[in-house]
């Protein structure tokens, strides 16, 4: 406590001023805190799927994900497919990641890949209207609330 005694010390952080100045900067850096993480919104949120979810395109979708993402995701979409232990991340579970994200974030995944994950970026092999079916073929399939 001495060294708080010092003149300097004391009118630095004293009730005139120093205080009030310390309480503002930190309020302040608490907004700008939770305005830049309010502000990150995830790839694909806004993007609306144009591919009318009939059973063609549930279909394809299925042999699209026999074909590509079986492997990694499991034949039931448990994330349990051959490679899934060779991965640096687990695959997703579809059953209980499907239902709590959009068709575009799902649509922005299977477009862009998830770095860190293993999830590649499948844009080069697959045509947007196949990516389309195979959001069509999870939200069929592994989301129990969506209406055919």
């Amino acid at each position: 406590l001495a060294w708080f005694n010092r003149p300097h010390i004391r009118r630095a952080w004293g009730p005139r001023g120093g205080d009030a100045a310390f309480v503002t900067g930190l309020l302040g850096l608490i907004v700008a805190v939770v305005l830049l993480t309010g502000l990150h919104v995830e790839p694909g949120r806004t993007l609306a799927n144009p591919t009318e979810r009939t059973a063609e395109s549930v279909e394809q979708g299925a042999a699209l994900f026999a074909a590509n993402c079986a492997s990694c995701h499991g034949e039931t979409g448990a994330g349990d497919g051959p490679l899934a232990d060779s991965l640096p991340a687990p695959p997703a579970n579809f059953t209980v990641h499907v239902p709590f994200h959009p068709d575009g974030v799902l649509f922005a995944w299977i477009t862009d890949g998830i770095r860190g994950t293993g999830m590649p970026a499948w844009s080069p092999q697959l045509s947007d209207q196949e990516r389309w079916d195979l959001v069509n073929f999870l939200r069929a399939n592994f989301d129990p609330a969506a209406t055919q």
